[in-house]
């Protein structure tokens, strides 16, 4: 027999490599004994299965030895192959015995033959449980008498066929969850609860990357059960092994069958142990020439990850990438619409509130102009008494007085919207501006027959302002109230004192505003319900008005209203200024006042001109002053001179003036010095910037010197009460003392 299988496949390497097996085995020592012994009917079967190119098997007899091609080879793997040969397939197959044996079974006992189409299998032929799918039939062997004696097993592996069907129909079933969601973290978690669970595994995660700082960030995540430790939202990549970022910088995955023992995480198992993590597969997203996000998934115990696996996971990370791509565009694409929308809304709003201005400014203009035009009538015509005349006199008078008044309110707001207006700031005395304000009203609050009550703080309060604008603030909330409160209505002005603000509230029991009203009340042209007779009158500019001037003066003001016929409820906040000082003068006082105590003052600035001119005004208001140019020269000498005060110009070309604040509060010696800001930038940023830079005041080029020679008889004050108690030195002050 063994001349026969060596002639027989002589041609084929593989061949003689079994027959050569063949004949080296000692049969003699097996069930079967020595080959002279075989029956004819198992010389036949095994001559078919060594000359046969398809995977075959022979299992004969009640042992089922075991017999097998170069065919069937692979099937066994390499930790089966060779000693399954010419021994029982119980020994070989223990881990699918389960499985087959019953088929088996069904073969020797009652002689039926089995076939198998794509079945499931996990074998452990490589040293590790793999998954594997097989198509198969096992028929049995008869001999002569028709007594079943082995079993004929043919078998093709479709584990690849299988296994690429199944990921195409994943890669649909993800495409399609993709396309059904809008927004990028959906995708993200969609696709990671697939994955997941297709692959059973106890997380999935995906994390964006910043390649600069070696950072992550994980926007969307699934993990089996709700027991295992949270993943934290972002940190740094070498935190789990610098490896790692090499790897995936390169765009290769990173695969980890044991964390703890792989020899480029063990030092790091602990921080993965936290996460209950044992095995992982990262998979990187590089785009063009940079790491920009990986998919993850990771295990609770050691797992063997197969060349399936990394397939899969890397055609989901790429189908996740474009669809948070498409989801980024199409979201950025209906943000881009919606402002379109938007804009042209308020573009046919302003339209609609521009023509309904253009209908108020005619009514308003011809309701003084009629009246006028009247009297010019009677007095062309009409042959009229002293009396008559003294009286349309009067008629003319009033009504261009009310036209006068229509087109300076105009004017105001076309110059404060504009940034025309400039302030005549001194101190104030707050109660002072609502007596004015109140006088002003009076006709008409008398007029319409309401109740006006007033409350103020007990304790006087000051606000560094103009005057006029200021009573203008307030006289105009109390013309709105009044206008819009029907007759016999009550309006309450309040003014209170709280954290150095001063606040002036308005309230009143009249029609009130619906909530989109409240919305919009301070914008240009708005103006509630009106009724048929226009009676309230008015263009709709004085809220605005009033918005524009407070914030002048870095005040707020608000509005709430329940609703209509609820009333209305004005509020004006504005920074209070501590005490009035003595030495402080107003812009149009012709002398400055000198301090009794003088104050070591620094100024900083790199136009020499600007410096000079502000030194010697601080000088003649009694101070020492000392002038720098540049920022190193003035740090060391502060250090020496130990200012009180220092004067920083922001610009500065060596180190501007936010870092020289920071290192004079760093240096002992200025610690506790006041810090000025005089610059150029006045936005809200740059005075946020400043503060946290360490400036404790702010002013904007041309600055305000009355307000700034105010602030430092205050700080004169100050250090006069520490030197009469024996202390030392000036406490630094906040933005809001």
């Amino acid at each position: 027999m063994t001349s026969e299988l060596h002639s027989s496949n002589g041609s084929s390497a593989d061949a003689v490599s079994m027959a050569e097996r063949f004949r080296s085995h000692d049969w003699p020592s097996t069930p079967l004994g020595p080959q002279e012994s075989w029956p004819e009917s198992l010389r036949l079967i095994l001559d078919v299965c060594f000359s046969s190119q398809f995977p075959i098997a022979v299992w004969w007899g009640p042992d089922l030895i075991q017999f097998y091609n170069e065919g069937y080879r692979p099937i066994l793997g390499a930790t089966k192959h060779p000693q399954a040969f010419g021994r029982s397939a119980r020994e070989t197959w223990p881990e699918i015995w389960t499985t087959i044996g019953p088929m088996i079974e069904q073969v020797m006992s009652r002689g039926e033959a089995v076939r198998g189409e794509d079945m499931e299998l996990t074998l452990e032929r490589n040293g590790y449980p793999e998954l594997c799918y097989f198509t198969f039939s096992y028929s049995p062997i008869r001999d002569l008498s028709g007594n079943i004696v082995g079993m004929f097993t043919a078998a093709v592996e479709t584990t690849e066929r299988v296994l690429s069907e199944r990921r195409q129909r994943f890669q649909m079933t993800v495409a399609d969850r993709s396309r059904e969601l809008g927004e990028p973290d959906e995708v993200i978690a969609a696709a990671t609860e697939l994955l997941a669970n297709h692959l059973n595994v106890s997380r999935a995660y995906y994390a964006e990357i910043d390649a600069s700082t070696r950072t992550f960030h994980i926007p969307a995540k699934w993990t089996v059960s709700r027991n295992l430790p949270d993943l934290p939202e972002a940190g740094r990549i070498e935190d789990f092994s610098p490896a790692l970022l090499c790897s995936l910088r390169k765009g290769l995955p990173f695969i980890a069958y044991d964390l703890q023992t792989d020899e480029r995480t063990s030092m790091y198992a602990p921080a993965y142990a936290a996460l209950a993590i044992r095995s992982i597969v990262i998979v990187p997203l590089v785009k063009s020439g940079c790491l920009r996000a990986n998919f993850n998934l990771a295990h609770t115990e050691a797992r063997r990850w197969t060349n399936e696996d990394i397939a899969i996971v890397t055609m989901v990370a790429e189908r996740t990438w474009e669809a948070i791509e498409r989801a980024r565009a199409e979201s950025a694409l209906r943000m881009e619409n919606e402002n379109t929308k938007r804009a042209e809304a308020a573009l046919r709003q302003l339209d609609h509130r521009k023509n309904e201005f253009l209908a108020m400014l005619a009514h308003e203009l011809r309701n003084p102009l009629a009246p006028i035009s009247a009297a010019a009538d009677l007095l062309r015509v009409a042959k009229l008494d002293e009396a008559r005349i003294s009286q349309t006199s009067r008629v003319i008078t009033r009504q261009v007085a009310h036209l006068n008044s229509l087109v300076d309110d105009l004017m105001d707001v076309s110059r404060v919207t504009r940034g025309l207006v400039k302030l005549n700031r001194q101190l104030v005395d707050a109660k002072r501006i609502i007596a004015d304000a109140v006088e002003q009203v009076g006709p008409l609050i008398e007029a319409r027959r309401h109740q006006l009550v007033v409350h103020t703080a007990p304790e006087a309060a000051y606000i560094l302002g103009d005057y006029k604008r200021l009573v203008q603030v307030l006289t105009n909330l109390l013309h709105n109230a009044a206008k819009y409160t029907p007759e016999g209505g009550h309006i309450v002005l309040r003014m209170e004192v709280c954290d150095g603000q001063v606040s002036f509230m308005v309230a009143d029991n009249g029609v009130g505003m619906q909530p989109d009203l409240v919305k919009r009340a301070f914008e240009l042209f708005v103006q509630g319900e009106r009724t048929p007779d226009r009676s309230a009158g008015g263009l709709g500019i004085g809220l605005a008005l009033v918005k524009s001037l407070v914030e002048l003066h870095q005040g707020k003001v608000s509005v709430v209203s329940r609703g209509v016929g609820t009333g209305s409820e004005f509020t004006v906040m504005l920074p209070r200024v501590s005490r009035p000082s003595e030495s402080y003068v107003s812009e149009h006082d012709a002398k400055l006042q000198l301090s009794d105590t003088c104050l070591r003052l620094m100024v900083v600035d790199d136009n020499v001109d600007a410096a000079q001119m502000l030194g010697m005004l601080l000088q003649a208001v009694g101070h020492q002053v000392s002038i720098e140019h540049e920022s190193q020269r003035a740090l060391e000498r502060a250090r020496i001179e130990r200012p009180d005060a220092c004067l920083l110009d922001i610009g500065l070309p060596d180190m501007d003036g936010n870092e020289l604040a920071r290192r004079l509060r760093a240096q002992h010696e200025t610690a506790g010095s006041l810090l000025i800001a005089i610059t150029g930038y006045g936005q809200e940023h740059d005075r946020e910037v400043a503060n946290a830079a360490g400036f404790d005041h702010h002013f904007v080029k041309p600055i305000d010197t009355a307000q700034l020679i105010a602030l430092l008889s205050e700080l004169v004050d100050d250090k006069v009460a520490d030197q009469a108690v024996g202390r030392h030195g000036l406490q630094r002050r906040t933005p809001s003392d």
